[in-house]
């Protein structure tokens, strides 16, 4: 009796062992990873990670997350085990968009931790986490095949409509932006 339950167990030990590799696979197995760096209107280089699905049949929408936490792991050969703001999205498609902000881990520049809004830029060195993102999107739309559907997980604020959205991609409008509150 104690031998079979032995075996259940190391049974058991076994599987879950197999289970958690393959989900540490998976996002391997099934995105191509970019590290990158895009070019801000002032010149200063935000380093950039992007998942991009390995399926080109069709069009994805793009999550963005732009964060002073790290858009690690760095390098084109490491990926991390989940990628996302809720574990289920990574397993339908979507581009996955990490972004250092200004002056933190890989990005050029100068962190003032919460940059203030400038509203009437007069030039291309008056710049705010608003122009950076509206860079960055600007240069995703234009560099990665994408359905121009675009999401801004870096907000304080949770957003339940726009995660429910995400989830049913079909009533998005091509083009939409949005901005919620989704974060890792």
């Amino acid at each position: 009796m104690k031998l079979k339950l032995l075996s259940i167990a190391l049974l058991a030990l076994l599987s879950a062992r197999c289970q958690e590799k393959k989900a540490e696979n998976f996002v391997k197995d099934n995105y191509t990873k970019m590290d990158t760096t895009i070019i801000m209107r002032d010149g200063i280089k935000l380093y950039t990670v992007i998942y991009i699905p390995k399926d080109q049949t069709e069009k994805y929408p793009i999550l963005m997350e732009r964060t002073p936490y790290s858009a690690g792991p760095y390098g084109d050969e490491n990926y991390a085990s989940h990628i996302g703001p809720d574990s289920a999205l990574m397993h339908h498609k979507y581009i996955f968009v990490y972004q250092d902000v200004r002056g933190r881990y890989m990005s050029e520049g100068i962190n003032l931790e919460v940059t203030p809004y400038i509203e009437n830029k007069k030039n291309n060195t008056d710049v705010d986490e608003s122009s950076d993102t509206w860079d960055t999107v600007d240069w995703l739309i234009k560099n990665i095949k994408n359905n121009t559907l675009v999401v801004d997980d870096n907000t304080d604020v949770v957003d339940d409509d726009a995660i429910k959205l995400i989830h049913k991609r079909s009533q998005i409008k091509k083009g939409d932006i949005l901005f919620a509150s989704i974060g890792r």
